[in-house]
């Protein structure tokens, strides 16, 4: 074998947040080198979403069309062929998927090896006929999706997000069982072609977001047509030769069965380790978290050598993965970040979108904290009323200096809203410099400035002040 690599950087994972990270080091004047295990790493967030997105699209155009009357329109019932609109929606991601693809590396300096990758100690890595000592490795995995432990789920053909993204037949009865942001925005997107939807979280609806905001895009989604359980379970599923049936398990103890066509999972994830040889280069998961790795902030593992960003540290959200993953990669490579990734965007890509940015404590907290909420009902914003979408929320979480430490918005131009929002933090704006903001009069964020504007308490002046004022009145320039 010839003489190893020896990179400051080996970053395992050549999917997006692989390829972006390798990028990032390199920017730095890192030595890097990619591996690539020449497999798909599954969940890669931003082209996920992309799709998503295209299909929400076209479905939301069907929506508006089946919904013209609100607008002065005749209602249109659209005809819809799905493989039409997933062929629109492939064409997107299949071109931006091309703006990452491991062959624009070609003229960088990162080094990219392809092969099956596997620790031989905790610090060699073979790939293919290639061995590699780096002075510290990043894993940047994908991960596939959790088959929940239901009976008689294994006997049937599931579906998960990723093959309904290449589904081209509707269908007739789709139940998606699961509580994640892709379940939401799959039920609604079905929903909207054309399909009945039943969607079944297995507990909490999108666990760690704020439950206001959460209620309402419920509200909307029920409003839509979207059957949606919450607190509910699914308890079995059975095989049929024409379909295929289901028990659910509601929170008052009532049992429902259902008639399906087609069955999705989308509930959790677990990093795809297989394969790697950890226990090798000594690294563990976390006891009793089977896809954990990151024992502390900067994604470090039991081998000191070893990082893990993305799933792995518990970074499902592809904004925060990346801004995690640069911070990962200062710390290696300039002994320190300054880099903050909890306040990164998290978002449900569902219609009208779910953005939360910082933390976002329920009222308790908020209480205990001494913390101040702002409210922006968005169905008073005249745009949204343009739009006939007067509905949704935006809160601001913030501390007694007015410093903002959270957001969560639903809504239209909830994405616009967190993104100026999300700039304030960085700056560490205090939200009454918000009211000064010059903003169109029609804009999404025209109420919030607003509504800052009239809490900020008034300017005190002093008794100085107003004597110079009067004195100029009776000056004779």
């Amino acid at each position: 074998m010839a003489e190893p690599l020896r990179p400051e950087l080996c970053i395992i994972g050549a999917g997006a947040l692989g390829i972006a990270l390798a990028k990032y080091t390199q920017s730095l004047g890192a030595n890097v080198v990619l591996a690539s295990r020449e497999a798909a790493e599954s969940g890669d967030n931003p082209h996920l979403n992309l799709h998503l997105a295209a299909l929400g699209a076209s479905a939301g155009l069907v929506s508006a069309l089946r919904n013209g009357q609100s607008m002065g329109l005749t209602s249109v019932d659209a005809k819809v062929s799905v493989k039409a609109v997933q062929e629109r929606a492939a064409r997107i991601v299949e071109a931006a998927k091309a703006q990452v693809a491991p062959y624009t590396l070609a003229a960088s300096d990162i080094e990219f090896v392809a092969g099956p990758v596997q620790f031989l100690d905790q610090r060699t890595i073979v790939v293919g006929e290639k061995q590699i000592r780096p002075r510290n490795t990043i894993l940047a995995l994908g991960a596939q999706w959790t088959v929940p432990p239901i009976p008689g789920l294994s006997e049937i053909d599931y579906l998960t997000p990723e093959a309904l993204l290449e589904n081209t037949r509707k269908l007739s009865h789709l139940l998606v069982i699961g509580g994640s942001g892709e379940a939401f925005t799959i039920a609604q997107i079905y929903a909207r072609l054309g399909s009945m939807v039943t969607l079944v979280p297995q507990g909490d609806a999108l666990p760690g977001f704020d439950r206001e905001t959460v209620n309402l895009l419920l509200a909307d989604l029920r409003r839509e047509g979207v059957r949606v359980f919450e607190g509910a379970y699914v308890q079995s599923i059975h095989p049929r030769t024409q379909g295929t049936g289901a028990t659910v398990a509601h929170p008052n103890g009532d049992i429902e069965s259902l008639d399906l066509s087609h069955v999705a999972i989308a509930g959790t994830r677990h990093t795809m380790s297989d394969g790697l040889d950890l226990d090798k280069a000594r690294v563990r998961s976390l006891p009793g978290l089977e896809a954990l790795f990151a024992s502390a902030a900067l994604g470090e593992t039991t081998n000191p050598r070893v990082r893990v960003v993305g799933y792995a540290a518990g970074m499902p959200h592809w904004q925060m993965a990346l801004d995690h993953g640069r911070a990962v990669v200062d710390s290696l490579i300039q002994g320190q970040t300054t880099r903050r990734w909890q306040g990164s965007a998290r978002m449900v890509a569902t219609d009208p979108v779910i953005i939360e940015i910082g933390t976002v404590p329920d009222a308790a907290s908020i209480a205990k904290a001494g913390y101040k909420i702002y409210r922006s009902n968005l169905a008073e914003n005249e745009l949204a009323q343009a739009a006939d979408k007067a509905r949704g929320l935006v809160k601001i979480i913030t501390r007694a200096n007015g410093s903002i430490v959270g957001v969560s918005a639903v809504g239209p131009g909830a994405s616009e809203i967190c993104s100026v929002l999300s700039l304030a933090m960085a700056a560490g704006m205090p939200i009454q410099r918000l009211g000064e903001l010059p903003s169109p009069q029609l804009s999404y964020l025209s109420n919030i400035i607003r509504l800052v504007a009239n809490q900020t308490t008034p300017k005190t002046v002093s008794w100085v002040d107003v004597q110079l004022r009067t004195l100029r009145k009776h000056l004779p320039w």
